[in-house]
């Protein structure tokens, strides 16, 4: 339906929602198209939301994290941890939808370009900021998400913490993403460090030198931050670059983005979802 809608589009701007969402504000398009037509280095102008119809505390949270994400450089930071806001919030021009999208058809599900089966919002987000594409919120609730217990966004297989790490490390690593043709250090403990070496080691474009280093907020720092490396012959004669960039797979990512001085913090976050909560919560981590 999404991809239908945009091959109507005649207007320089394109906004989508779902039937069951409501914008209460009849004007809420008009504000964000204001912003939009006076910053010229904005691509897309979002708002923050408010949940509808089924409650659930860890969704609340959910939300609440999203909204924190207000300037292009927080939504840009928190990319990896989660979608920094619903698609359906926004407002884009159409000439950068039909950029990222391709040819105007929004990746939803597997493609026979890889094996990676993508939930609609984050390949939109990754690929948009992935693409060089700015966009900042309104500081105000222009947008009513519905929630029911049903809804995709709790039940749907590609919204596995597997999946979503696929994902994650598929734009970690590809050509011009943040951790290509870098070294890489992975924060995390457990089942999740294991996992989250095991997912980039596996990847077509995988790190040349890789560092586990098990931590947790709350625990006292690694000596100097030392882990255990593993390596893969370099795929080039220049072997892996001196700083690395540093993965933390655990929560809060704010905590580790405050003390590792390396090169740069991507905060990523697994977490465990049941159908009364939300995909996400940001994160119950595994102990």
């Amino acid at each position: 339906a999404m991809t239908l809608c945009l091959s109507r589009v005649k207007t320089p701007f394109v906004a989508q929602m779902e039937s069951d969402d409501e914008r209460e504000d009849a004007g809420a398009l008009c504000k964000m198209m204001t912003m939009l037509r006076g910053d010229g280095s904005l691509h897309g102008v979002s708002c923050l939301l408010k949940t509808v119809g089924w409650q659930r505390q860890g969704m609340e949270r959910y939300v609440e994290w999203q909204n924190s994400c207000v300037s292009h450089l927080q939504m840009h930071k928190g990319r990896f941890i989660e979608i920094p806001a619903l698609h359906q919030t926004g407002l884009f021009r159409t000439e950068t939808v039909m950029q990222v999208t391709g040819e105007g058809i929004y990746r939803d599900g597997p493609s026979d370009e890889d094996d990676l089966d993508v939930p609609v919002d984050m390949w939109w987000w990754l690929s948009f900021f992935h693409s060089g594409k700015r966009c900042a919120k309104l500081s105000e609730v222009l947008f009513s998400w519905r929630q029911h217990p049903r809804q995709h966004t709790r039940t749907h297989g590609r919204l596995s913490i597997e999946n979503l790490r696929k994902i994650k490390v598929h734009f970690l690593l590809r050509p011009n993403g943040p951790a290509h043709g870098r070294a890489v250090e992975v924060w995390s403990v457990g089942k999740s460090l294991d996992e989250w070496e095991s997912a980039l080691l596996s990847h077509a474009d995988a790190p040349t030198l890789l560092t586990k280093v098990s931590w947790k907020p709350g625990m006292p720092l690694p000596d100097r931050w030392k882990g255990q490396p593993r390596v893969k012959k370099p795929k080039n004669k220049n072997g892996p670059v001196s700083c690395p960039v540093s993965i933390a797979a655990v929560a809060p990512v704010a905590a580790v983005a405050a003390v590792a001085p390396v090169a740069s913090i991507v905060g990523v976050e697994d977490r465990k979802v049941d159908a009364a909560d939300v995909r996400g919560g940001l994160g119950q981590q595994e102990e």
